[in-house]
């Protein structure tokens, strides 16, 4: 087993340097060629972790023969401030914190390079206490990896890189002990841990590396997903997801025999608006409504905006009353919209609804009920607008 861990430190640094080099170069071309600028300005900080501890890596094959107290110390900083942007960019991937959490992270960064940089001075006193101060100095350091993994929903990926680095600062943590406090069990023989330490180093150069380019690959696909199914004007999502989303419902409604309602609405004389106001204040009109059905649905509600001006419900388990309460609160917030740009104006929306258990689980029956809506959508336009109805009453006046 041992033959799998020991390596003399040389070594270590030359494959270390090698590998960030090469890491370096990759991203470098990468960069140049990337078109978005979100994730260039992520790569960008990478990049300069990068080079930060390629140098240091350089630094120490070229003192490692006779150190020198200087170089040292500049390597120390190259290397651990490269460390700290690197798991920085990665915390802030995973997660988006306020301003004031990243001043205090960084602070505390820069406050354990200064302490690591101290304690290092001192070493030659052999005072466990200062020692202890360094080890801890570099943990705050690569902290932010495994902070990542507290978010809620990680990617197989992030739970990867995250973990990655939590077991580089767990072994530290065991030989920081070792090291202090000579008296304490050893569950690790000191050889296997140094060399552990080694080994890791190289992984964790391995994984923030490639992780970091996953990642960002991960975020633009994601993003690209979000574009194929989301209307780009209102934020909402788009006919072609919704009729997904609505055949799954249906599915599910069809099996435990419940009530959904389907509603269609209409902006009432939009036509007018834009001819009034312009085609830019009428797109606010419709940013307007979108964001109005968004505080008014329930998380397992679905809503698309079908075309033009033209806005689509799904309320899974919704009755008669549960569907006419949420339209009718929609109507009431539209009426009472008003915009800086008009201070005047306002503007209604008509609804059509349609409730009821389906019939059947398939897209004739989807287009069926949709059918059944728009109905009585157009009987709510011609019973004066600004009001719903229901399919079953769209014959009525």
């Amino acid at each position: 087993m041992s033959q799998f861990f020991v390596s003399d430190i040389r070594t270590v640094l030359v494959l270390l340097f090698w590998a960030n080099l090469t890491v370096l170069c990759l991203l470098v071309s990468y960069v140049f060629h990337l078109k978005d600028e979100r994730n260039r300005k992520v790569l960008r900080q990478f990049t300069l972790a990068r080079i930060a501890q390629t140098v240091a890596w350089c630094l120490f094959i070229v003192i490692s023969p006779k150190p020198g107290m200087k170089a040292m110390l500049l390597g120390l900083a190259a290397l651990f401030g490269g460390l700290y942007i690197e798991t920085r960019t990665l915390f802030f991937l995973s997660v988006t914190p306020r301003r004031f959490v990243r001043r205090f992270v960084d602070s505390l960064a820069a406050a354990g390079v200064l302490g690591l940089l101290f304690s290092y001075v001192f070493l030659a006193k052999n005072d466990g206490r200062i020692l202890l101060i360094g080890l801890l100095a570099f943990l705050v350091i690569l902290l932010p990896g495994p902070i990542s993994l507290l978010r809620v929903r990680l990617s197989p990926l992030q739970t990867a890189i995250g973990l990655g680095y939590g077991v580089l600062i767990l072994v530290m943590i065991m030989g920081a002990a070792q090291l202090v406090f000579p008296g304490l069990p050893r569950f690790i023989s000191p050889w296997l841990l140094s060399d552990l330490v080694k080994i890791l180093f190289v992984e964790v150069t391995m994984i923030g590396g490639m992780g970091i380019l996953l990642l960002t690959k991960q975020d633009a696909d994601r993003r690209i997903v979000e574009l194929a199914f989301r209307d780009p004007l209102t934020g909402l999502h788009n006919r072609r997801y919704f009729m997904e989303e609505a055949r799954n419902t249906f599915r599910d409604a069809l099996r435990e025999k419940r009530e959904m309602g389907m509603v269609f609405l209409d902006i009432d004389h939009f036509k007018e608006i834009n001819d009034t106001f312009g085609h830019h204040f009428g797109d606010t009109v419709l940013r307007d409504f979108a964001s109005v059905l968004r505080l008014n649905l329930r998380p397992l509600d679905r809503s698309c905006r079908y075309g033009g001006e033209e806005f689509l419900l799904l309320l899974p388990g919704a009755g008669r009353e549960a569907s006419a309460a949420t339209v009718g609160r929609i109507l009431e917030l539209v009426r009472q919209s008003r915009f800086s740009a008009h201070p005047t104006f306002s503007y209604t929306v008509s609804a059509g609804i349609h409730v009821g258990v389906p019939g059947r689980d398939s897209v004739d029956e989807l287009l069926r009920v949709i059918d059944c809506a728009d109905t009585a959508l157009y009987t709510a336009k011609g019973a004066g607008r600004d009001r719903f109805i229901f399919f079953e009453n769209a014959n009525a006046p």
